[in-house]
């Protein structure tokens, strides 16, 4: 899994780094976007002010940002198999953040 997620996040920052809209639409979080496995670890990145860090192993006490899934769901909203909104209509994905973080961060969490 963090193969997936490492590959992921190599896809998220190129596309910031060539999409002033994704950039500019990043910079305004600073926090933590933290990934929980409801079937194995979690991760966490940081995120200030339009810098994208590196995954990190284990939780943070308050993060920003939290998505919980199963590895099955990540892995397919990552590689593009499943759409977000077809992974929330189901349930298979839960958020946690404010709804302003969540349209902040769209282009930084699709990057088909």
């Amino acid at each position: 899994m963090e193969d997936v997620l490492n590959e992921w996040l190599a896809k998220a920052k190129k596309k910031i780094e060539e999409d002033e809209k994704a950039k500019e639409e990043i910079k305004g979080f600073d926090g933590v976007f933290q990934l929980d496995l409801t079937d194995g670890e979690s991760y966490h990145i940081a995120i200030k002010s339009g810098e994208v860090g590196e995954l990190v192993k284990g939780k943070v006490d308050d993060p920003r940002m939290t998505v919980t899934s199963d590895r099955e769901t990540l892995t397919a909203l990552m590689t593009g198999e499943m759409s977000p909104m077809n992974a929330f209509a189901l349930r298979k994905i839960k958020l946690n953040g404010s709804f302003e973080d969540i349209l902040r961060l769209r282009k930084f969490l699709k990057t088909d």
